[in-house]
């Protein structure tokens, strides 16, 4: 039966209805399959909580520590004492990032006094391989930094090695002998879980008593045990210290087992690096000697014997500056006396003035005088004085021409005679001590600098030294220029500079090594030698003794009270003529008063 139009158009209609509501259901269903699906995959790849990630975690917030510390100290017969540490740390990056350090004292009291430590690194090791480190001596603590600068340690255990030597540890006390150490020390502020020290002493050293302490340094605390393990060795045992907290150990053992090296060995066991700096400190001296000698000892002073006549027939005024070695106005007087006799000057005193009643009043007036029996130096002193004039007064007054005289006259006495007066300086040989002595120092400095690769010290020789010298060049410029006031001042300035010098040579700070303190020494040693061969060096020429040795046969000449005194040597008769022609040189050896009794 056929439907009509309208009831077929209908059903089509919910037909079409149903298809698209099915698939309108499918689609829904397809999309929180999917969603479904792919969300169990995400959580399928998530990585599973391991054990291994716990640990790790719980790794992170551990805090820095030693796990365990364990110290193996052997005492040689000879009182060496090799220690072998063997520290496992935990590390997290805080206060060990590169590394640990290992803090030791370099001064302990023992024996009733203060004896300085030094250490000798042996080897150090970070889990069985050779690890770099670096060592500081600051306030009387030696420092191990053991570690690379550029390289940080991730989070973990490591284990450290250190090997090294030291000497002077051993006690001396009656009926025994003893060995106290601190075993850690108390520079570290992280706690240590575990520490043991094993002891082993030389044969026949046989354990009398032992003790060990716990905690910060001075406490008594006796958290720790003890236990012996043959006649030699001992174990003392610790564990849980805190911050800063150390184990001290003292074992007592018999007496004369050691075999001490003496005190002379100990010396040049300590001071070995400074060996060729003592050996060529002997070669200076050898040097010292050899050029005085040979350039500064003086020629022999021929045998003083009367002489009647003045020497090289000299005026009174430069016999008179060689004998004191220095000018002054009574050179002036004499050489006026002596043309006043010879009849080229006539000196009056000006009596009865108002003037005279505070100084004499002279006039002096230049004669005429056909002689030829006048020396250089009166020659220009009478030209400088009165030069175009015949007539000058002398009253005690300013006067700028006679002063300028005085002063020209005294610059050509001090030149004409300066071979009789000055000495022969031998500078050269000044100069040739002091590149010695420079090359000494700087040969032995560099050298330990190569050694030890450390240059600190080179540097601040260096600058040392240059302005050490610098300083002594100016002290030197100063006292030849004759300003001794300025000279003691800028030495009593450069005093504050050189009292350093003697402190790092002397008092024996933790900061300065033997052999620093030995090349200090050797500068001060160095400087004194210098200035004794610098007086010694200069040497009087041969006139200069020659010339002193007849001054001094005239000088007995005129001071001899009695002339029968000198009647073995011939003397010439006293007569007015012979008092007047030596009156003047008298006068300038200040005999004048014994001159004149004989007359």
């Amino acid at each position: 039966m056929v439907d009509s139009p309208a009831a077929a158009a209908a059903a089509v209609e919910v037909a079409v209805g149903k298809i698209v509501y099915m698939r309108n259901f499918i689609q829904v269903f397809a999309f929180f399959f999917c969603f479904l699906a792919f969300a169990q995959e995400e959580v399928i790849a998530l990585p599973a909580v391991t054990e291994d990630v716990v640990n790790e975690n719980q790794t992170n917030i551990q805090r820095e520590r030693i796990v365990s510390f364990h110290s193996d100290i052997n005492i040689a017969e000879n009182a060496d004492v090799t220690v072998t540490e063997t520290i496992k740390v935990f590390a997290n990056g805080n206060a060990i990032k590169r590394g640990i350090f290992r803090a030791l004292p370099t001064v302990r009291n023992i024996n009733g006094g203060k004896e300085k430590i030094s250490y000798n690194i042996a080897s150090v090791e970070r889990d069985g391989i050779k690890e770099p480190y670096h060592k500081e001596n600051k306030n009387g603590v030696f420092t191990i930094f053991i570690g690379d600068k550029n390289s940080y340690l991730q989070s973990g255990f490591y284990t450290y090695k250190i090997i090294y030597q030291t000497q002077d540890q051993i006690g001396k006390f009656k009926g025994y002998d003893e060995f106290y150490w601190n075993v850690n020390g108390t520079d570290w502020n992280f706690p240590v879980e575990s520490i043991q020290a094993t002891i082993h002493l030389p044969k026949n050293a046989d354990i009398l008593q032992n003790s060990c302490y716990t905690g910060v340094q001075g406490s008594k605390e006796r958290n720790c045990t003890s236990e012996k393990l043959s006649s030699t060795q001992i174990v003392f045992k610790a564990n849980d210290l805190k911050e800063y907290q150390n184990l001290t150990v003292a074992v007592g053992f018999k007496a004369g087992v050691l075999k001490e090296p003496s005190t002379l060995m100990k010396w040049i066991k300590r001071n070995w690096p400074s060996f060729a700096l003592i050996i060529m400190s002997f070669y200076l001296l050898f040097f010292y000697y050899k050029n005085w000698k040979k350039y500064g000892k003086d020629p022999e002073k021929p045998v003083v014997i009367p002489q009647f006549n003045a020497p090289d027939n000299l005026s009174p005024a430069s016999l008179g500056y060689i004998d004191k070695g220095k000018f002054d106005a009574n050179l002036v007087t004499a050489n006026l006396v002596d043309l006043s006799i010879k009849g080229f000057v006539d000196i009056d005193e000006v009596k009865n003035t108002k003037e005279s009643l505070l100084s004499k009043i002279f006039n002096l007036r230049k004669l005429e005088s056909d002689s030829n029996n006048i020396q250089d130096d009166q020659k220009l002193l009478l030209q400088k004085m009165f030069g175009s004039q015949k007539k000058i007064s002398v009253n005690g007054t300013y006067n700028s021409k006679i002063k300028n005289a005085v002063k020209d006259f005294e610059k050509f006495i001090i030149k004409e005679n300066k071979i009789f007066v000055e000495k022969i300086s031998n500078k050269n040989m000044v100069y040739k001590a002091l590149k010695l002595i420079f090359l000494i120092f700087f040969s032995a400095v560099i050298i330990n600098s190569i050694v030890t690769l450390s240059y600190k010290f080179l540097a601040m020789a260096f600058i040392f030294t240059l302005f050490a010298s610098l300083l002594v060049a100016l002290l030197i410029f100063i006292w030849e220029s004759g300003s001794k006031i300025i000279f003691f001042i800028v030495l009593i300035f450069s005093s504050a500079f050189m009292l350093p010098l003697f402190f790092m040579a002397f008092a024996g700070s933790d900061e300065i090594t033997s052999f620093e303190s030995n090349c200090f020494k050797f500068l001060i040693f160095a400087a004194i030698s210098l200035l004794i061969f610098r007086y010694l060096i200069r040497k009087p020429s041969e006139e200069k003794v020659k010339m002193e040795s007849e001054i001094d046969g005239f000088k007995m000449y005129l001071s001899v009270a009695e002339e029968n005194q000198l009647k073995f040597h011939n003397p010439p008769e006293m007569s007015s003529d012979v008092y007047e022609k030596f009156l003047p040189y008298a006068i300038v050896f200040g005999v004048e008063g014994i001159w004149g009794k004989r007359f």
